[in-house]
């Protein structure tokens, strides 16, 4: 919490949630009422429509039947009975029911079975009869059928009276399938889990997506008796068998349903549509989902507007934190970029003054004015990393220029004036040297010039050439404190990669030629060879030898006269 962005950020981020949560809560609470409102609407229209539906159903199943008693050799008594089976038999074929029979006052039914087999049985205690011998309609919910030739199978009656002159002489009935209801409410439903079912009068189930439920005659009035969880659906359905259309939720296989009851016209039969109350209100979830993708927007809204103020007030000094953690941590070649004129504005100008100081004082010599070894070592690492991505090795040329007797110079001179004579050297290379070559401050009186080997250097006899041209400008009469004065330089030369692959490896061999060019005399050029190597670490080599024999007393003086046989 010690940083003004964070402050910022946090005090933005807070307030715009809780304006989110409290507008978020007010719209869900609203849209949950709104949705269970329309939701609930559209239950009781579904229910209206599926009990119009199979009246409409169960209609048209009487009304073919009616037509049918309305043919004289149906309706007629004087007509022989086999005429009238037969008709029944071939109207069967085409109908949708899976018998047609003749019932005559007596209550004696006449059918004709698939074989086309005449058989009769008496059904004049059936419900079915007894209403259309009254002259009405009659339609009969799946029970077990009254024909021993179904063996106890669930059917639907219908059955329709046959009228000759006024008077009911006998009836026709139609036996159809058990699973008509069922099927008429497959795909009616609220939802993907929402369905409809059909009770009778009693509370038995008639109709219902699950078959199971007609086939057993399940009756949840009777089951609530030994089962105490479905006692609200019981109770419901109680209700709405005496009162008619209702609606009403319940708690049902471990689900909160709501359901709208209608009655199916000219039947007592009672059609539900259920849903599942979470379905139902499956729109407020997807608003509680996309209030809560908006909230999350304002949130990230909200924490850009902050970033974006922070980034005004706070931003640029963070910046400029940054950027002097980084120069503590050794990184010299960061810059601010000072965008205003106010206090941080000055600030970023002022650190980049300190910065380009420090990286004089890392990475330049204060006497000659030319890059150190850091920056050499730099260069080598550059050079050699763009020409294995090119081409391979590239060669590069190092010379390594030493002032012959320097030392005389500062001490007859003093080091004032010796730093003046190197600065002027360096000049005269400078401006002697082309763009292919770097100049360095090396120790002491050295100067380190490397060179890609591209024309006059790309051998051991043009870098030598080079050496002389350069050596013979640094061999002019200097001027220093109104004086004139001489300068020699002996040069050593590496080449790379012949003569080592580090700048460490140039360096050391370049001055091991370098000191057998001065072994020789002022202004001598040498290039290194294997031969100059093996010479200086022989020399070396002798020089730790005498050493270390002083050292142990090894030496011994011997001493043995001379003479002179022939004098005296």
């Amino acid at each position: 919490m010690n940083s003004i962005k964070t402050k910022l950020i946090l005090v933005v981020v807070v307030g715009m949630t809780l304006i989110s949560v409290i507008v978020s809560w007010i719209a869900i609470d609203s849209a949950t009422q709104t949705a269970f409102d329309n939701a609930t609407q559209s239950i009781r229209d579904l229910s209206a429509e599926g009990a119009a539906l199979v009246s409409a159903r169960l209609d048209s199943q009487l009304t073919y039947l009616e037509g049918l008693a309305k043919i004289a050799r149906l309706h007629r008594p004087d007509v022989e009975l086999s005429v009238k089976t037969r008709l029944l038999y071939e109207e069967t074929q085409q109908s949708p029911f899976k018998r047609i029979g003749f019932v005559d006052s007596q209550g004696i039914a006449h059918f004709t079975d698939s074989r086309g087999t005449e058989y009769s049985l008496d059904v004049s205690g059936e419900s079915f009869f007894e209403r259309s011998i009254n002259g009405e309609t009659s339609v009969m919910p799946p029970e077990k059928s009254f024909d021993p030739h179904d063996q106890d199978a669930l059917i639907m009656t219908y059955s329709v009276p046959l009228i000759y002159e006024g008077e009911v002489t006998g009836a026709l009935v139609a036996v159809g399938r058990w699973d008509l209801l069922s099927r008429l409410l497959k795909d009616m439903g609220y939802g993907e889990m929402g369905y409809a079912y059909i009770v009778d009068e009693h509370g038995t189930g008639i109709g219902h997506p699950r078959s199971e439920i007609v086939l057993e005659q399940y009756n949840p009035i009777e089951d609530a008796r030994i089962d105490a969880t479905i006692e609200p659906l019981a109770a419901l359905i109680e209700d709405v068998i005496a009162e008619g259309a209702s609606d009403g939720s319940y708690f049902f296989n471990e689900r909160q349903v709501y359901a709208s009851f209608r009655p199916v016209d000219q039947t007592s039969w009672i059609l539900a549509v259920v849903a599942e109350e979470s379905e139902m209100m499956s729109g407020v979830r997807e608003l509680q989902t996309r209030l809560v993708a908006v909230v999350a927007g304002m949130l990230v809204l909200g924490g850009l507007i902050a970033l974006l103020i922070g980034h005004s007030f706070a931003g640029p000094i963070i910046h400029l934190e940054n950027l002097f953690t980084r120069a503590a941590e050794g990184d010299l070649s960061v810059r601010a970029e000072p965008k205003s004129r106010d206090e941080v504005g000055r600030a970023g100008h002022s650190f980049n003054t300190m910065m380009k100081q420090m990286n004089k004082l890392t990475y330049y010599d204060s006497v000659t004015l030319l890059p150190n070894f850091q920056g050499l070592a730099e260069e080598f690492s550059r050079l050699t990393a763009e020409s294995d991505e090119s081409a391979g090795l590239q060669p590069m040329t190092l010379f390594l220029f030493a002032a012959d007797r320097f030392s005389r110079v500062n001490e007859v001179y003093g080091y004032r004036q010796g730093n003046t004579l190197l600065r002027t050297a360096a000049q005269r290379l400078r401006r002697s040297v082309d763009s292919s070559c770097r100049l360095f401050r090396g120790q002491s009186d050295e100067i380190i010039l490397l060179k890609a080997a591209k024309d006059s250097a790309d051998s051991a006899d043009k870098a030598e050439k080079y050496a002389e041209r350069l050596l013979k400008r640094l061999g002019e009469t200097y001027v220093v404190g109104g004086k004139e004065l001489t300068l020699s330089f002996s040069v050593g030369i590496s080449r790379y990669p012949d003569h080592g692959t580090t700048v460490e490896e140039l360096l050391r061999n370049a001055g091991l030629a370098k000191n057998m060019a001065k072994a020789q005399e002022a202004g001598q050029i040498r290039v290194f060879t294997e031969e100059v190597g093996q010479e200086m670490l022989a020399a070396r080599e002798l020089e730790q030898a005498i050493a270390l024999a002083l050292k142990r007393d090894e030496f011994l003086l011997e001493y043995q006269p001379i003479y002179d046989l022939e004098g005296s």
